[in-house]
């Protein structure tokens, strides 16, 4: 990566890291901290099977879960493209302070891929399923919470998800939905 553009990403850390520990201690102990980690661990790939099999169980037509399936997948593809990249340290890794014992998938912070799946996941059953879009965006609000409260991400990482997945959802769901 360009000196210039690390320089960004180190100004942009610094205004960003007191978000994240404030998130992180309010997060710490108790109830919260529990529903970090059981919201990491479902947001892990488990959610998304669950809500395939309630769609394949409970609905005639196959093309949502086809929609987001497909705008998940591709959405990767530009992830592991720039993840390496830009090649941002961790909240967790910047600061021992934050790390609260939860695995990472992998090294690098930017983008988040567990919010780049919600949104491209999301979107489609929001086209399909207007109803269910309070559930849908509450969803995803809660793991974009538990991305940062397990010291995993900064805000800017999960923006940077968000538009990844919607840029490769919207399209896939107007055309298919």
């Amino acid at each position: 990566m360009q000196p210039a553009l690390l320089r960004k990403l180190d100004r942009l850390d610094l205004a960003e890291i007191d978000f994240v520990r404030a998130v992180v201690s309010a997060s710490r102990g108790g109830v919260l901290n529990r529903a970090s980690r059981v919201v990491t661990f479902l947001s892990n790939g488990w959610l998304y099977l669950a809500a395939a099999w309630v769609i394949l169980y409970s609905h005639d037509s196959r093309r949502p879960l086809v929609a987001a399936l497909a705008s998940v997948a591709l959405a990767f593809i530009p992830y592991f493209l720039i993840k390496p990249m830009i090649g941002r340290l961790r909240p967790c890794d910047r600061d021992p302070l934050l790390g609260c014992g939860v695995k990472q998938l992998d090294q690098f912070s930017c983008p988040s891929g567990h919010v780049m799946a919600a949104a491209a996941f999301g979107i489609p059953m929001i086209y399909a399923f207007p109803g269910a879009m309070l559930v849908v965006a509450g969803v995803f609000l809660l793991i974009c919470w538990a991305r940062v409260a397990v010291g995993h991400h900064y805000p800017s990482d999960l923006i940077f998800g968000l538009l990844i997945g919607a840029s490769v959802a919207l399209p896939i769901a107007t055309m298919l939905l």
